[in-house]
């Protein structure tokens, strides 16, 4: 998969979502990857941090956009006047494909399994999802970006991130994740 690219870009947004309006964006944290999917920088921007025409990292024909339901960092682009990254890989429609298929009739009412990117890392056992309090991150991200750096909160964004790289690497054979 990303043997065609230069660069992987896995990108992360969090968003104030309003019923019918286009998402609110607050911060965004995104991992650049050289093409053996080593890190290279990362970009952590927050609230009015945000401008200009285009984002500060290339989207072009030689980088590869990578996210878990992608569609929601998309619609931050839009919200943010930037254009679409060229090449776009959805890690959760990747998983959706991998994990959807029928299983034999049961007669016990089995637990529906969840399609979350802690589920996805799970499945490919990759940890470090047990200490991560999502309600507290949702909370936290309408204060003050001092308050929220003493909480490190951006430590969180950053540990999704990896995880995200991590299946990327997981779902290519070539790539070793060490």
């Amino acid at each position: 998969m990303v043997r065609h690219f230069a660069r992987t870009i896995v990108v992360d947004f969090e968003y104030e979502a309003t019923p019918g309006q286009l998402p609110g964006v607050l911060c965004m944290v995104v991992y650049e990857l050289d093409e053996r999917l080593r890190h290279v920088r990362a970009y952590r921007l927050w609230r009015d941090d945000f401008g200009g025409l285009n984002p500060p990292f290339d989207i072009g024909k030689d980088t590869l956009a990578v996210g878990y339901s992608l569609w929601a960092e998309m619609t931050c682009f839009q919200q943010l006047g930037w254009s679409f990254p060229k090449h776009v890989f959805d890690l959760h429609t990747a998983h959706l494909a991998a994990t959807n298929f029928l299983l034999p009739k049961r007669t016990d009412k089995p637990k529906k399994e969840r399609k979350r990117l802690s589920d996805a890392c799970r499945l490919y056992g990759i940890d470090g999802w047990e200490n991560i309090d999502k309600p507290q991150m949702a909370q936290d991200i309408g204060r003050p970006l001092a308050e929220i750096r003493a909480r490190s909160d951006f430590a969180v964004l950053r540990r999704r991130r990896e995880k995200q790289r991590r299946i990327a690497a997981a779902s290519d054979p070539r790539h070793s994740l060490v």
